[in-house]
């Protein structure tokens, strides 16, 4: 019997795999420091030392400068000192903005999974102290979950809900292989295209193309939007291909890094890697659920158009196995943490256009109510086997995990609520280790599966 009680409790991991320390963000110098506030909540403070908030605030003012109009100067002749002294709130505000989604949320992500904290629901910034001539500080407020305990599962009788015998079933998936076969063997790498997924690197440059901080890595996954009137982050990517350096003042990505000011940055952005939205990477897939014959590929993928009662037998499967793992595993979850889950599903579903018919109906608090808890409990406890059993997701698994959102039905091998990639209606990046936290929970998933129904 184990016990999740010690968030620092580290685990051994295994080594890094070549591919993942090409595209992992790297955060060196910067510190994290944790305190508890209260049984299930904490502060978690990201330290950014002052090597690399100066070179960061150098750029941001010499970057003002070449644009600032200022009453007996020209433009671009406006003296540096000038800036920094009129406009030095604006460049630190800014300069928070541009820390905290450039290198902030990537190390936290990294963080919880390194120092295995089993958060419920999302970090919460709580407060920003910046000094130019000092430190960042970035306090976040994270509800935690300490009280599980994770009996031995493995050997656990378990019957995993079978498939209908319809013959269609197998036409049907016989049909999607061939199809996707045939996709793929007609891909002729022309270059990123609309609905792709694209991994890439991205980091500030001087006008001699000279990276401002060459040791630090933000590494992000961005999908390209179809929508004509999309933002104009695709434009960087649109016909490129992995490997490809570029370097560009795109305005959409100007937008995204500062929103309350308006930046003329020179980013340099390496093309990682590229998952195609023209056809399924059934390769990648048998890997991922190590999958060994052609027969063992079409059952699995038979999980995902067998229905019953409107549910998969994929689904299904997921639903018995942590139904079975939480009746051996019981704990309580505190009310506060469905409280604040329920705030979280609401404001999703506000954005919906039939929010007012969901919220007209009778048992609609009833149900969120439900949703909540059903969420909170299944996280925990997946989470807790995950750090318990050393699970990790590699940068691989990571794309894997977002091809399956490429096809509408292979959507059903994912159970956990996948990060948002859309804000205002526009795609935007997002740090390779958010990706890892939610591909995590589905390797974590396969994992228990694989040990309950193997011979």
């Amino acid at each position: 019997m184990a016990s999740i009680s010690n968030h620092q409790e580290l685990g051994v991991n295994p080594p890094v795999s070549s591919v993942d320390q090409a595209t992992d963000s790297i955060f060196p110098e910067l510190s994290f420091l944790v305190e508890p506030i209260a049984p299930t909540l904490l502060r978690a403070t990201v330290i950014v030392p002052n090597k690399i908030v100066s070179p960061f605030y150098e750029h941001a003012a010499h970057t003002m400068r070449s644009s600032t109009n200022a009453r007996g100067f020209s433009q671009g002749d406006v003296p540096l000192e000038y800036v920094k002294g009129n406009f030095k709130e604006h460049l630190s505000e800014h300069l928070q903005e541009l820390l905290f989604k450039l290198i902030v949320v990537g190390y936290l992500n990294n963080e919880i999974q390194a120092q295995k904290i089993l958060v419920v629901g999302e970090p919460r910034l709580a407060s920003v102290n910046l000094d130019i001539n000092g430190e960042a500080r970035y306090s976040f407020d994270m509800n935690v979950f300490h009280d599980i305990i994770i009996n031995e599962w493995r050997y656990l009788p378990f019957k995993a809900p079978v498939r209908k015998k319809y013959k269609d079933l197998d036409r049907q998936v016989k049909s999607f292989i061939s199809q996707e076969d045939e996709a793929a063997s007609t891909y002729g790498d022309s270059g990123i295209d609309k609905g792709d997924w694209v991994n890439f690197n991205i980091s500030l440059v001087d006008e001699q193309k000279t990276e401002i901080l060459p040791d630090i890595r933000h590494n992000f996954w961005l999908r390209i939007g179809g929508d004509e009137t999309e933002n104009p982050l695709r434009e960087i990517f649109i016909d490129q291909k992995a490997g490809n350096v570029i370097y560009t003042q795109n305005r959409g990505m100007q937008a995204y890094l500062s929103s309350h000011m308006r930046t003329h940055y020179t980013f340099r952005i390496e093309i990682i890697d590229v998952i195609p939205q023209r056809y399924f990477g059934l390769e990648a897939f048998r890997k991922y659920f190590r999958i060994k014959t052609k027969r063992a590929m079409h059952e699995k993928l038979v999980e995902v158009f067998s229905y019953r009662n409107h549910i998969s037998q994929r689904m299904a499967i997921v639903q018995e196995m942590i139904h079975l793992l939480q009746g051996k595993n019981p704990f309580e979850v505190p009310n506060h943490l469905v409280l604040r889950q329920q705030q979280s599903i609401i404001e999703s579903v506000r954005q919906s256009p039939d929010y007012n018919v969901y919220r007209a109906q009778r048992d609609f608090k009833d149900q969120v109510q439900q949703l909540a808890h059903r969420q909170v409990s299944e996280n925990i406890l997946i989470d807790g086997i995950t750090y318990n059993e050393n699970v990790n997701a590699s940068f691989y698994d990571t794309k894997c995990y977002l091809g399956l959102l490429q096809r509408p039905r292979m959507k059903d091998f994912i159970y956990f609520e996948s990060p948002n990639s859309r804000v205002m209606g526009q795609e935007v990046p997002i740090p390779l280790s958010i990706i890892k936290r939610a591909c995590l929970r589905e390797k974590a998933t396969n994992y228990i599966i694989h040990h309950l129904t193997k011979d």
